[in-house]
Protein backbone atom coordinates (compact mmCIF):
# COMPACT_ATOMS: atom_id res chain seq x y z
CA UNK A 1 0.00 0.00 0.00
CA UNK A 2 2.57 2.30 1.15
CA UNK A 3 5.00 1.84 -2.05
CA UNK A 4 1.35 2.62 -4.15
CA UNK A 5 0.86 5.78 -2.35
CA UNK A 6 4.55 6.87 -3.08
CA UNK A 7 3.95 5.89 -6.87
CA UNK A 8 0.92 8.01 -7.35
CA UNK A 9 2.73 10.96 -5.07
CA UNK A 10 6.21 10.57 -7.42
CA UNK A 11 2.93 10.50 -10.54
CA UNK A 12 1.84 14.03 -9.70
CA UNK A 13 5.00 15.22 -9.28
CA UNK A 14 6.53 14.25 -12.35
CA UNK A 15 3.21 15.17 -14.08
CA UNK A 16 3.70 18.91 -12.25
CA UNK A 17 7.25 19.18 -14.05
CA UNK A 18 7.06 20.86 -17.66
CA UNK A 19 10.65 21.11 -18.61
CA UNK A 20 10.93 18.17 -20.64
CA UNK A 21 14.76 17.25 -19.87
CA UNK A 22 13.93 17.37 -16.17
CA UNK A 23 10.55 15.30 -17.15
CA UNK A 24 12.78 12.65 -18.55
CA UNK A 25 15.29 12.41 -16.19
CA UNK A 26 13.25 12.47 -13.21
CA UNK A 27 11.55 9.32 -15.10
CA UNK A 28 15.05 8.04 -15.55
CA UNK A 29 15.55 8.03 -11.63
CA UNK A 30 11.96 6.31 -10.38
CA UNK A 31 13.05 3.74 -13.31
CA UNK A 32 16.33 3.20 -11.49
CA UNK A 33 14.62 2.91 -8.03
CA UNK A 34 12.20 0.59 -9.16
CA UNK A 35 15.38 -1.68 -10.40
CA UNK A 36 17.05 -1.15 -6.72
CA UNK A 37 14.32 -1.74 -5.24
CA UNK A 38 13.30 -4.75 -6.92
CA UNK A 39 16.70 -6.33 -6.59
CA UNK A 40 17.01 -5.45 -2.78
CA UNK A 41 18.18 -8.87 -1.70
CA UNK A 42 20.12 -9.94 -4.74
CA UNK A 43 22.22 -6.35 -4.25
CA UNK A 44 22.66 -7.15 -0.31
CA UNK A 45 24.16 -10.83 -1.55
CA UNK A 46 26.26 -9.39 -3.60
CA UNK A 47 27.39 -6.98 -1.19
CA UNK A 48 27.82 -9.04 1.74
CA UNK A 49 29.90 -6.39 3.25
CA UNK A 50 30.17 -6.16 7.03
CA UNK A 51 29.50 -2.29 8.06
CA UNK A 52 32.13 -0.33 10.07
CA UNK A 53 32.74 -1.81 13.20
CA UNK A 54 34.39 -0.17 16.44
CA UNK A 55 37.81 -1.00 17.88
CA UNK A 56 38.67 -2.17 21.15
CA UNK A 57 41.24 -0.01 22.32
CA UNK A 58 43.73 -0.28 24.66
CA UNK A 59 46.16 0.96 27.38
CA UNK A 60 43.79 3.61 28.46
CA UNK A 61 42.26 4.97 24.68
CA UNK A 62 39.34 6.08 24.80
CA UNK A 63 36.57 7.38 22.16
CA UNK A 64 36.78 11.08 22.41
CA UNK A 65 33.45 12.38 22.39
CA UNK A 66 32.93 16.52 21.55
CA UNK A 67 30.48 18.70 24.25
CA UNK A 68 27.74 17.92 21.76
CA UNK A 69 28.21 14.35 22.41
CA UNK A 70 29.80 13.64 19.25
CA UNK A 71 32.76 12.63 17.17
CA UNK A 72 33.94 10.16 14.89
CA UNK A 73 34.01 7.23 16.50
CA UNK A 74 37.23 5.10 16.09
CA UNK A 75 36.29 2.39 13.31
CA UNK A 76 37.32 -0.40 10.89
CA UNK A 77 35.69 -1.58 7.71
CA UNK A 78 36.89 -3.70 4.99
CA UNK A 79 35.51 -2.87 1.51
CA UNK A 80 34.27 -5.37 -1.25
CA UNK A 81 37.95 -5.79 -2.72
CA UNK A 82 39.49 -6.22 0.40
CA UNK A 83 41.22 -2.92 1.42
CA UNK A 84 40.23 -2.06 5.27
CA UNK A 85 39.59 1.77 5.91
CA UNK A 86 40.52 2.90 9.80
CA UNK A 87 39.32 5.99 11.24
CA UNK A 88 38.68 7.67 14.34
CA UNK A 89 38.98 10.30 17.45
CA UNK A 90 40.74 9.17 20.42
CA UNK A 91 41.83 10.35 23.67
CA UNK A 92 43.38 10.08 26.76
CA UNK A 93 45.94 6.79 26.49
CA UNK A 94 49.36 5.67 27.05
CA UNK A 95 51.84 8.17 25.73
CA UNK A 96 54.96 6.21 25.59
CA UNK A 97 56.51 4.96 21.89
CA UNK A 98 55.63 2.07 20.81
CA UNK A 99 52.02 2.19 22.63
CA UNK A 100 49.23 -0.45 21.31
CA UNK A 101 46.18 1.53 20.63
CA UNK A 102 44.12 -1.47 19.43
CA UNK A 103 44.58 -4.92 17.92
CA UNK A 104 42.16 -5.58 14.61
CA UNK A 105 40.94 -8.80 14.21
CA UNK A 106 41.75 -11.92 11.38
CA UNK A 107 40.68 -10.77 8.22
CA UNK A 108 41.50 -7.61 8.68
CA UNK A 109 45.63 -7.23 9.05
CA UNK A 110 48.38 -6.22 6.56
CA UNK A 111 50.46 -8.60 4.91
CA UNK A 112 53.71 -5.78 6.28
CA UNK A 113 53.77 -3.29 8.62
CA UNK A 114 51.63 -0.26 7.11
CA UNK A 115 51.81 3.33 8.04
CA UNK A 116 48.64 5.37 8.57
CA UNK A 117 48.44 8.55 10.29
CA UNK A 118 47.64 10.07 13.75
CA UNK A 119 47.29 14.05 14.14
CA UNK A 120 46.79 15.50 17.25
CA UNK A 121 44.18 18.55 18.06
CA UNK A 122 47.10 19.95 19.92
CA UNK A 123 48.95 21.84 17.89
CA UNK A 124 48.14 19.71 14.79
CA UNK A 125 51.25 17.49 15.09
CA UNK A 126 51.56 14.33 12.85
CA UNK A 127 52.37 11.26 14.52
CA UNK A 128 53.43 8.00 13.36
CA UNK A 129 50.68 5.09 13.21
CA UNK A 130 51.89 1.38 12.12
CA UNK A 131 49.80 -1.53 11.48
CA UNK A 132 51.31 -4.77 12.10
CA UNK A 133 50.16 -8.06 10.69
CA UNK A 134 49.90 -9.43 14.12
CA UNK A 135 47.17 -6.76 13.69
CA UNK A 136 48.20 -4.59 16.29
CA UNK A 137 47.75 -0.42 15.94
CA UNK A 138 51.09 1.10 17.01
CA UNK A 139 51.06 4.90 17.74
CA UNK A 140 54.53 7.04 18.03
CA UNK A 141 55.43 10.55 18.86
CA UNK A 142 52.36 10.91 21.53
CA UNK A 143 54.06 13.74 23.77
CA UNK A 144 51.16 14.77 26.01
CA UNK A 145 48.07 13.18 26.18
CA UNK A 146 45.59 14.70 23.65
CA UNK A 147 42.92 14.13 21.33
CA UNK A 148 44.44 12.35 17.98
CA UNK A 149 42.15 11.64 14.83
CA UNK A 150 43.61 8.86 13.13
CA UNK A 151 43.30 6.84 9.86
CA UNK A 152 44.57 4.22 7.43
CA UNK A 153 43.69 2.52 4.15
CA UNK A 154 45.60 -0.79 3.39
CA UNK A 155 45.28 -4.03 1.77
CA UNK A 156 44.31 -6.83 4.07
CA UNK A 157 45.77 -9.92 3.85
CA UNK A 158 45.61 -11.78 6.92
Amino acid sequence: MTDLIQRRTMGRLLSSVQDPNLRHLFTNILTNLDVLSANQETIGTLLDVPGWRDLELQNSWDRYVDASGEADPPQFWKDTIGFVHVRGLITGGTTTNGTVLAQLPTGYRPGVIVSGFATSTSGGAVLSLFIHPNGEMIINGVTISTVLHIGATYYAEY
